[in-house]
């Protein structure tokens, strides 16, 4: 197995990368998710309808006519809690955790 070169120096960095990418057989590290772990959709529990897991369909769910439980501290608009899950290959769902949605009015661009 060959080892991957690591620099010791910041000049030698770009040097490397490229022997580490032929040692890696062209493979990389990137910021994206795998599609196995990526979030599919999410649950809201109060409509109880499933939204694409992207936020554009979150934001448009989540509009000043939906019900919410929960005011923001700073500027009394609305909170709002759905679920994340996740759909495998195999079709097997996994709720992943609940998550807050909230716009801040004091933070909006105008």
């Amino acid at each position: 197995m060959e080892e991957i070169a690591q620099a010791d120096d910041v000049g030698q960095i770009d040097q490397l990368e490229s022997e580490n990418m032929d040692n890696d057989g062209g493979r990389c590290c990137a910021d994206s998710v795998h599609e196995r772990i990526r979030i599919t959709y999410v649950y809201c529990d109060d409509c109880q309808y499933k939204i694409p897991a992207d936020s554009r369909a979150i934001g448009e769910h989540f509009d000043d006519k939906h019900i919410a439980h929960k005011k923001c501290v700073y500027c009394f608009s609305k909170v709002f809690t759905y679920k994340q899950y996740q759909v495998d290959e195999a079709g097997v769902q996994t709720e992943k955790d609940d998550v807050v949605y909230h716009e801040c009015i004091k933070t909006k661009k105008k």
